[in-house]
């Protein structure tokens, strides 16, 4: 069972990532929430793997202590042009937090869509993450999540060629899937937790209820139907206009 988390805000951050939405911001009490509610499910939390896309630094600074304490699997997903970066994690809290138990996999170089690149392009956002993280942590790096949740099947056979061998999606469920062209890749399905998730909806995936299972699978599919509609840079933009208006209302911003 896979979720997937971004930042975890407990106060006014600088961060230096043109990527980063507020909305996708988990506040610290509400982490804490979180712990409690996995704690309340043993037989869920035993199986429980937290990702955290993108690399900041809060996972670091805020939240590794408590989870090496329930002893949760983590997983964190750097997006290596930004490391360092003001908000991001560093070199040194990387190897620090791999040193602790934390894996370590890609998300990129630069955030762009993996959908649809030249051999060149993949070359730039899939290989040259995982030589900068297998060199800083002097490991092999076999696991990468998708920014935005897009690939097709020229990035799972190019990200085979590479040694990756599991790369996280942004659907929900909780069994893998391998694909009958690339057997050795296996598409891990997460749950997206932000800033609007319930305890409610949380308790459901803990639960595994197929009714929620069956929804947000739905609503998976009509997102996916948005963007072949939109495509990826008009899909992308109305959800980052739509996620701004929201993040301003809930915080009484002036949009205008």
């Amino acid at each position: 069972m896979v979720l997937m988390y971004h930042n975890i805000a407990r106060e006014e951050q600088q961060i230096d990532f043109k990527e980063w939405q507020p909305a996708y911001d988990v506040s610290y009490a509400d982490f804490l929430t979180h712990l409690a509610l996995f704690r309340a499910h043993e037989q869920a939390r035993a199986r429980l793997h937290l990702t955290f896309d993108d690399g900041y630094g809060s996972l670091y600074r805020l939240l590794w202590p408590l989870l090496e304490k329930d002893r949760i699997r983590c997983t964190c997903f750097v997006t290596t042009a930004k490391i360092g970066a003001a908000g991001m994690l560093c070199r040194e809290e990387i190897v620090a937090l791999a040193q602790a138990g934390v894996e370590f996999g890609t998300h990129s170089h630069s955030h762009v869509f993996l959908a649809q690149l030249t051999r060149t392009q993949l070359e730039q956002e899939v290989l040259v993450p995982q030589k900068i993280l297998a060199d800083l942590l002097g490991k092999e790096i076999s696991t990468m999540s998708l920014p935005g949740g897009r690939y097709d099947e020229a990035l799972l056979e190019y990200a085979s060629v590479c040694g990756f061998r599991e790369i996280f999606t942004s659907k929900p469920g909780h069994e893998p899937l391998v694909s009958s062209k690339i057997p050795n890749v296996r598409l891990w399905p997460r749950w997206v937790i932000t800033a609007d998730s319930t305890t409610t909806e949380l308790t459901r995936i803990l639960r595994e209820s197929k009714w929620h299972i069956s929804k947000s699978v739905m609503l998976h599919q009509l997102g996916k139907l948005g963007k072949r509609a939109l495509g990826n840079t008009g899909y992308h933009f109305l959800w980052q206009n739509l996620q701004y208006l929201k993040t301003s209302f809930r915080s009484g911003k002036d949009t205008s």
